[in-house]
């Protein structure tokens, strides 16, 4: 690519096609070193050597402990809803699950589902995913600053180590990540047709955008500003590339703006649940703390509030942190160190190019982060700082790397100024990626433990059989804490879609409950208690001798068979339950091998933490 780059620049002059720019600057009209006198030419590690430190950075972030890990929450509602669906149809393979725009995260569940080993699979993919987001941070730098080559190095290096979310490392984000991947890939589309004038790049970038917009809806602020921040890397001017790039580019949110408005207005749907009711001055002051979050990386380790209140126990030693963090760092440092020095600073004169193009590009990477922490002020769990930065993550990430890459370049004496804010983000982001590994397997951990529970006192049901799972007392975070959860999982343990239907959640917590008559068990689903009593809702029913409860021990962190309805559950009247005969409705026979696979003990790194079974 640098090669490339150069090689147009020099020849500019020569060709009548590339010394029209269209509007588009950055790239053809920046002074390579050859062109300024008295220096050597500028360079730093090829391609090949930044690939080693980015792969080191996904491994210490990401990858240590991640194929022991399991799943967390939603990413069980993908797997569970393509557990039902023929892959062979594509209008089955692309159905939109939860949102009718959220069509391409199906099919990458469905394709983990075929593997055998689902859980695993998608642990790789999610950290070739994070990977490939660096490389093209690093990619989309380097065409926008090729005159601060160092600035793509850091950009790679930043994005990697971006952990402020607190979804960092959790499945549940591999859709919104490979949207953000999608999204990267079309703008470094985008910015090639502005250089080389080839409508494949355009078409290309078209694709991977639609790709990203039917993914999940995490980028559309960042799809919006696009056209911003090509028109401030042209240096504010217009282009007939530049226009018809923005053309592409809004044709293609407007085709998927069609599907989206209409849900985010319909009162039913998912949306109409998922904002939360609140002032604009308590929105605004949500953003405004999303937004500086971004910018405080000791935070995310130490002041990032914990899911549900509750820290399960630690796994990963400190010190093994504090030498994982260091040594990651040290090798980031040593390789930007290193790069300087072959590279030396660009003269005075080169300093000079596009000072007006890099205060613009800075201020609508500024906007792009805080834009898309304005779009999740609203959502529910911002609080936690749930799916708040993953995209904001990435466009501040390129915002400290584009200005410690210009420190850099102005000589020896600012190049501290430069290194030392990226090696503390560095830092700290390592850090937080090893808490992120220790916070999802230890919960892992907890719920595997919960899920195996259920099956083994129940492995199998007869097929008219109907399941209680009741939960008494509140508890920490459990892999079946609310009733979705619980179902999706029981289809996935059972392999049976009518599970969904068969299994209810009682617990006082989550405001679902039951009450005992003659024949059996009435419940009314979360929320709905008011409305069931008004028989307004139909709730849910199961007679006595169809019936298996089981009762969750805060204690031990499983669930037990129920062998007889206690008065407790039967409201008094412990007669009503003679009917009751669990092993009536419980078949014994082996955990089919894919179950097993889900559940798996640890055989990886992680087995050799603490506290591995």
């Amino acid at each position: 690519m640098r090669r490339s780059l150069r090689f147009r620049s020099l020849n500019a002059a020569r060709s009548p096609r590339s010394s029209s720019l269209e509007g588009f600057s950055p790239i053809t009209k920046t002074r390579t070193s050859r062109e300024v006198p008295g220096t050597v030419e500028l360079d730093t590690p090829r391609f090949a050597g930044r690939i080693v430190v980015y792969v080191l950075l996904t491994i210490l972030v990401w990858g240590l402990f991640s194929l022991d890990q399991g799943f967390f929450q939603d990413e069980v509602i993908f797997l569970s809803q393509m557990q039902g669906r023929d892959m062979t149809r594509l209008d089955q393979l692309f159905a939109p699950i939860v949102a009718p725009t959220r069509r391409i995260g199906g099919p990458v569940y469905g394709l983990a589902l075929l593997t055998g080993q689902p859980r695993i699979a998608l642990q790789i993919l999610y950290g070739i995913v994070w990977l490939g987001i660096g490389l093209m941070a690093d990619r989309v730098v380097r065409l926008l600053f090729p005159e601060y080559p160092l600035a793509s190095l850091f950009a790679g290096a930043l994005t990697l180590s971006a952990t402020s979310d607190l979804l960092s490392n959790s499945l549940v984000s591999l859709t919104y990540n490979l949207s953000i991947l999608f999204y990267l890939g079309a703008l470094f589309c985008l910015l090639r047709w502005l250089l080389d004038a080839q409508i494949a790049w355009l078409f290309g970038s078209a694709l991977l955008l639609s790709c990203s917009l039917w993914t999940t809806d995490g980028v559309l602020t960042s799809v919006c500003l696009t056209p911003l921040l090509l028109w401030a890397a042209g240096e504010m001017r217009f282009g007939r590339r530049l226009l018809l790039a923005a053309i592409v580019w809004l044709g293609s949110l407007s085709l998927y703006l069609l599907s989206l408005i209409p849900f985010l207005l319909d009162p039913t749907s998912y949306a109409s649940r998922a904002f939360v009711s609140m002032s604009w001055a308590a929105r605004v002051g949500r953003a405004v703390d999303l937004f500086i979050f971004n910018f405080t990386p000791w935070s995310w380790v130490s002041g990032r509030p914990v899911w549900w209140n509750v820290r399960p126990p630690i796994v990963i030693p400190f010190w093994l942190c504090l030498i994982l963090t260091a040594f990651g760092t040290l090798v980031v440092l040593w390789i930007s160190i290193s790069a300087m020095r072959k590279a030396r600073c660009f003269t005075r004169s080169v300093n000079e190019v596009g000072s007006r193009r890099w205060v613009g590009v800075s201020a609508v990477l500024l906007l792009m982060a805080l834009a898309s922490n304005a779009l999740f002020a609203g959502i529910q769990a911002s609080e936690w700082f749930y799916r708040t930065h993953l995209n904001s993550r990435v466009w501040a990430s390129l915002l400290v790397a584009v200005v410690a890459g210009k420190l850099c370049q102005e000589g020896w004496r600012r190049a501290g100024l430069g290194l030392i804010p990226m090696a503390v983000f560095v830092f700290f982001g390592i850090w937080s990626g090893l808490e992120r590994q220790d916070f999802y397997l230890s919960h892992w951990r907890g719920h595997r433990q919960e899920l195996a529970s259920i099956l083994s006192g129940v492995p199998a049901l007869r097929p008219d059989a109907r399941v209680i799972l009741h939960v008494p007392e509140p508890d920490a975070y459990k892999a079946t804490e609310a009733a979705y959860l619980a179902r999706c999982w029981a289809v996935l343990m059972y392999q049976d879609l009518t599970m969904a239907k068969r299994l209810f959640l009682w617990s006082a917590e989550r405001g679902a409950g039951c009450v005992a008559n003659e024949e059996g068990f009435a419940c009314w689903e979360e929320g709905q208690r008011a409305c069931f009593e008004a028989g307004e809702c139909p709730g849910w029913s199961a007679a006595y001798d169809e019936l298996v409860v089981l009762s969750y021990r805060k204690s031990e962190g499983r669930y037990r068979l129920t062998e007889k309805l206690g008065a407790d559950l039967l409201g008094g009247d412990a007669d009503r339950g003679s009917a009751y005969v669990p092993s009536e409705q419980i078949l014994r026979k082996p955990i089919d091998p894919f179950v097993q696979s889900l559940l798996s003990e640890e055989k990886f790194l992680a087995r050799f933490l603490p506290g591995s079974h």
